[in-house]
């Protein structure tokens, strides 16, 4: 038997290697992913990306991927290539 993957939106944020200070993430993430910030993620000691604190563990996520926040508010790690195969961007109907 096959399964089709229930489609919700999500809120996701791309990594980016670009930023480098705490006041540069502050102004260009978004507030959801800075009061995750504290608690649920880390950086990456060999400066190859975060890791990511996630229902099923502890998640690596490499620069330019994502870190995606489902409808309950659990964060997931996607690299870039999966992410980009799984989701697509979101058009809310008027």
């Amino acid at each position: 038997m096959k399964y089709i993957r229930k489609s919700y939106p999500v809120e996701a944020v791309q990594i980016k290697n670009e930023i480098h200070s705490l006041d540069e993430w502050d102004q260009i993430m978004p507030k959801w992913f800075m009061d995750s910030a504290g608690t649920s993620i880390r950086p990456d000691p060999s400066n190859c990306g975060i890791y990511v604190s996630t229902p099923i563990g502890e998640m690596h996520v490499p620069w330019d991927g994502y870190i995606v926040r489902d409808e309950d508010g659990s964060l997931y790690a996607y690299s870039k290539e999966k992410f980009e195969k799984d989701f697509e961007v979101y058009k809310e109907s008027l």
